[in-house]
């Protein structure tokens, strides 16, 4: 979530963009914040409309580019005990810096930043509106190894009480760009982590991701549910697995962010698809349904739900800096790890709450409404969120209309998976009447 900065009128976003690249002896870093982030503490002689000269606030612009020094705090570890160490500071830089109009877009790329801060400022005449505006700093280190191993603090600063997040992006010698988006309380990033420490964090992230989803983890219970009399639950388990990895490995390797599909991200649409496959899986697990059918709900569901798992891990790989493929392997086997060790444990809860005096039929029933229950409010929600992009997107037209009316959507897509279910029961039938349902015979 973006901090905000307030004026009488509106709210204004607030995030610092940067770019950090190393280029033989030097480290060259260009950062832009709005500027009224960077005087966010100053008592300025304002007008009404928040204006002041540029001559006026240059003393304070001086001592805001000597705050964002001071708050990225950069370090090289190379000869300093490793990454983990934290490292030694760099020598303190050389600070230029210009204030950019409000609708100037020139740090959209590395390249035309450094062309940005190349040109002269707005004169010194030029009235500033406060609230709008950016201040764009150019900071030159030198750097003392010619491989260095650097790390910079970044969210240091604040707007409103609310910590500044960044989009940063470090460029390495070889040319090769590595974006990082940080929200949150200030934290320490590092650019080039030792393979250990990037093994480290990439479990960690894999722990964090398998526990985070929660619709996963219900999906995988709803199938210990059913009284299975053949290895079902083991192929279906195989089946969402590889249907889970396929997307996520896919999504996670791609040079560019999933792109939004009519201006909706693509994330958000596989969670509402995972969300209303949750339900038929919730449905299915009532009863003791053919592995055919919950194999096929496996499918469904596992690329829905894989999506938004590589999506994360895509994010994250520029932390693992030069490790990506060690990286994304430890995230993804961290994640496939837990869930072969959470097969058994459901399934000996399950086993032990059918020890009750209840009913079979009742037992299963009363499981799956919890998974039921989750499934059904994720729909209601990841709904909501498509419409208020949809209607942000397209307005009135008629596909913001259509998708505004998203439960009929939804709805039908939960109706076919079960028709498509029915079919491969009939199918099933067909070929084995003898068959019984679930005895493997």
């Amino acid at each position: 979530m973006l901090a905000v900065v307030s004026t009488s009128a509106h709210q204004v976003p607030v995030e610092v963009r940067a770019y950090l690249r190393v280029d033989g002896s030097a480290l060259h870093v260009f950062v832009r914040l709005p500027v009224a982030a960077a005087l966010a503490d100053a008592r300025l002689p304002v007008s009404v409309r928040g204006i002041v000269d540029l001559e006026t606030i240059r003393p304070m612009l001086d001592a805001a580019a000597a705050d964002v020094v001071k708050s990225l705090d950069v370090l090289d570890a190379r000869d300093a005990g490793g990454a983990g160490g934290g490292g030694r500071p760099l020598p303190a830089p050389s600070v230029a810096w210009v204030v950019s109009a409000p609708r100037d877009a020139t740090f959209a790329t590395y390249q035309t930043a450094v062309v940005r801060l190349a040109a002269t400022s707005l004169p010194a005449d030029t009235p500033i509106n406060v609230t709008e505006g950016f201040l764009d700093l150019r900071l030159d280190y030198a750097l003392a190894s010619p491989t260095p191993r650097l790390s910079a603090r970044f969210n240091g600063l604040r707007a409103n009480g609310q910590f500044i997040p960044t989009r940063a992006t470090y460029i390495t010698a070889g040319g090769d760009e590595r974006p990082f988006d940080i929200a949150g309380a200030p934290r320490r990033v590092f650019f080039e982590p030792s393979s250990i420490d990037a093994a480290r964090l990439f479990a960690r992230l894999g722990v964090a991701r398998l526990l985070g989803e929660r619709e996963l983890l219900l999906f995988l219970f709803c199938l210990a549910i059913p009284v299975w009399r053949t290895p079902a639950p083991l192929g279906a388990v195989g089946t969402l697995l590889a249907a889970v990895l396929t997307p996520a490995i896919l999504v996670a390797i791609v040079p560019a962010p999933v792109p939004a599909a009519s201006g909706i991200p693509l994330p958000l649409l596989s969670q509402l698809l995972a969300s209303a496959a949750l339900v038929v899986a919730a449905l299915q697990s009532m009863t003791t349904p053919r592995p055919a059918s919950v194999r096929m709900v496996c499918v469904v569901f596992g690329l829905a739900i894989g999506v938004g798992i590589g999506a994360a891990g895509r994010e994250a790989l520029s932390f693992g800096g030069s490790h990506g493929v060690a990286c994304l392997t430890i995230y993804l086997g961290v994640m496939t790890s837990g869930l072969l060790v959470l097969v058994p444990i459901f399934r000996a809860f399950v086993a032990w709450f059918r020890r009750l005096p209840l009913p079979e039929q009742a037992v299963s029933v009363l499981l799956s409404l919890v998974p039921l229950h989750t499934a059904v409010h994720s729909v209601q929600n990841n709904g909501q969120l498509v419409n208020e992009r949809a209607s942000a997107a397209h307005g009135s037209g008629p596909l913001g209309v259509a998708i505004a009316h998203w439960p009929p959507v939804v709805a039908m897509i939960i109706l076919v998976l079960l028709a498509m279910t029915a079919l491969l029961l009939t199918a099933s039938t067909a070929q084995a009447p003898d068959a019984r349902v679930g005895d493997g015979r």
